[in-house]
């Protein structure tokens, strides 16, 4: 599995952020399906992962973790 992420597609937003900036305005989000992320808080901070929806205020990303297949919530 490669593991190595192009920091130019990485955006750098925490999941309250990117919930407040989206939901909370009445702003659309800068982050989409497919999109690469990096959680810079929490206790998942410094994992990566691709952003599979954006539901009911939460963000769902499938993590870059070897052997782990599920996605993860934010």
């Amino acid at each position: 599995m490669n593991t190595s992420i192009d920091q130019d597609l990485v955006n750098d937003i925490t999941g309250d952020e990117l919930i407040k900036k989206t939901f909370l305005t009445g702003n659309s989000s800068d982050i989409a399906k497919g999109d690469k992320i990096r959680v810079i808080k929490g206790d998942l901070n410094g994992l990566y992962g691709t952003v599979v929806t954006i539901e009911n205020g939460d963000v769902i990303f499938k993590p870059i973790i070897e052997g782990y297949e599920g996605n993860l919530q934010l």
